[in-house]
C-alpha cells in the first residue's frame, strides 16, 4: 500500500497520481454503514481525496466485499442493521485480508465501555458524530502512514516465539498462543525490536496514537494480558519490566 498526497484524479477511475506525476492505483476505502446519508457523506469525502470507494449497507455485505476487494482502509458504523459493528470488526480482524488494515469505527454516541471494547478487538480509532471533516481526513492519513510504516508480512521469530503475521498465528516452542488483535500488534512491535526498551508513552504513540481514550494504564493492562498468554507452566518470562522506563522483549531471561 502506498499513501499518496492529495493530487489525485478523484474521478472514480481508481487511478491517482503520486508526487512525481505518475499514475498509481488509488487508495481503496471500504465503508460499512447502514445509514445511507452517512455513507453518502463519507463517500463524498473520500472521493474528493481521490480514494476508490465501495459501500456496504450491512455487515455481511461488508465482509464479503473485504474478502473479494481487499481494502486499504475500513470505516464501519457502530450500529449496523444486521449485526453490531463490534462483531463485524472482530471478524475483519480475524480475516487475513483485513488483519492489519486501518479500521475506524464511527458512532452517533458511545460510552467508555463501547470504546474499550472496540480497542480490545483492534479498532484503530473510534470517532463520534458530529466530527470535523478536516480533522477526520487528517486522522485517516495518519493511520494510513502508520500502517504503511509498520506493516509486516511473513514471519518473525525470537527466543522460541514464532509469529505468522499473514495468517495471524503465534507459537511459543510449537505451542499455539491465543492473542487478541491488540495483543498481536503489541507483540509484533516487540518482536520487530527485540531487546529494545519502550516507555509506556512510546507504545501509546506507536500503537494507539489516535486513541485519546487510551492511557498508560491501558498499556499496563495489555502487557499483563499478553504475559498471561505467552507464559506457560515452567516457561521463563520474556516481557521484561524496566522500572522507571517501561517494557522490553528480552530472551536472555536475566532479570
Amino acid at each position: 500500500m502506498e499513501v499518496r498526497p492529495v493530487n489525485k484524479r478523484g474521478d472514480g477511475t481508481g487511478v491517482g497520481f503520486n508526487a512525481y506525476g505518475a499514475e498509481v492505483a488509488a487508495t481503496k476505502a471500504l465503508i460499512i454503514d447502514s445509514d445511507a446519508r452517512s455513507a453518502d457523506l463519507l463517500t463524498w469525502l473520500f472521493k474528493r481525496e481521490g480514494f476508490e470507494v465501495l459501500v456496504a449497507g450491512t455487515g455481511s455485505e461488508g465482509l464479503s466485499i473485504a474478502n473479494n476487494w481487499p481494502p486499504d482502509l475500513v470505516l464501519i458504523d457502530f450500529e449496523l442493521d444486521d449485526a453490531p459493528g463490534i462483531n463485524i470488526s472482530r471478524r475483519l480482524r480475524e480475516d487475513p485480508p483485513t488483519l492489519t488494515v486501518p479500521l475506524i469505527m464511527i458512532a452517533s454516541s458511545a460510552g467508555e465501555s463501547d470504546r474499550a471494547a472496540a480497542l480490545d478487538i483492534g479498532v484503530d480509532d473510534f470517532i463520534v458524530r458530529p466530527f470535523g471533516t478536516r480533522e477526520f481526513i487528517a486522522k485517516v492519513y495518519a493511520l494510513l502512514r502508520r500502517a504503511q510504516n509498520g506493516m509486516v508480512r511473513g514471519r518473525l521469530s525470537y527466543a522460541g516465539l514464532e509469529m505468522d503475521a499473514t495468517n495471524y498465528k503465534v507459537k511459543r516452542d510449537s505451542r499455539a498462543v491465543p492473542v487478541s488483535p491488540s495483543q498481536f500488534r503489541l507483540l509484533r512491535h516487540f518482536m520487530e525490536n527485540p531487546g529494545r526498551a519502550f516507555s509506556r508513552k512510546e507504545l501509546l504513540e506507536t500503537l494507539w496514537a489516535s486513541r485519546k481514550d487510551v492511557d498508560e494504564r491501558s498499556v499496563d493492562a495489555q502487557i499483563r494480558r499478553l504475559r498471561k498468554e505467552l507464559n506457560g507452566p515452567g516457561e521463563r518470562e520474556l516481557l521484561r519490566t524496566i522500572r522507571g522506563i517501561g517494557y522490553s522483549l528480552d530472551g536472555d531471561g536475566n532479570f
